[in-house]
């Protein structure tokens, strides 16, 4: 049986960690600063969604490096033989080195959205659930929720069966329950 690599495991994690650190630090997107500067964008809940996103590329680059150190502990007590990658030329170590770290990169880029979406999913229902935020006396940010929990907007949507849907997704009970009556009359969402 050959022995693993541990230094071109211990780089590929490592220069992979760095990659999402690198990847954390950026601020915004040259758009976003763009609409900031000509007063389009209002605020909102997507530098909440960015900065979730950013702390768990952070968080996952630190343990990607930390893995990679402590493999290459591993690796340097280990007897020094000639590992698997010692059987291919230069060439093709880089060509495997690449690959390795794209397809590490893409599934850990793919893990750290879903765990973001979740958290900030977490992190809007924890708030309007504490504080009961009316969703019908603000629909710009109302929209907004939606759009980021992926909520369509329909044609035939009022106010009051998007924010609905909004509730049923988030699993918040409508706030009927809680006293404040609404007028008979449902009016259009767009």
């Amino acid at each position: 049986m050959e022995r693993i690599d541990y230094d071109f495991i211990s780089l590929a994690l490592a220069t992979v960690g760095l990659f999402f650190i690198c990847c954390a630090t950026l601020h915004k997107k040259p758009r976003l600063i763009l609409e900031e500067a000509f007063g389009i964008y209002r605020g909102g809940l997507r530098d909440l969604k960015s900065s979730v996103f950013k702390r768990n590329q952070v968080v996952m680059g630190f343990v990607c490096v930390v893995v990679a150190i402590v493999v290459n502990l591993v690796g340097s007590s280990a007897a020094r033989e000639g590992g698997f990658m010692n059987r291919f030329g230069t060439p093709v170590q880089v060509v495997i080195l690449l690959a390795g770290m794209a397809v590490l990169g893409g599934i850990l880029n793919y893990l750290s959205r879903l765990w973001s979406k979740r958290a900030f999913k977490r992190l809007v229902f924890e708030v309007v659930t504490d504080y009961q935020w009316p969703f019908e006396d603000n629909m710009v940010l109302t929209r907004e929720i939606g759009k980021l929990l992926e909520i369509p907007q329909r044609d035939d949507d009022t106010i009051e069966s998007y924010v609905a849907r909004i509730r049923s997704h988030l699993k918040i009970p409508h706030p009927l329950a809680q006293g404040k009556p609404r007028s008979g009359r449902a009016q259009r969402l767009g």
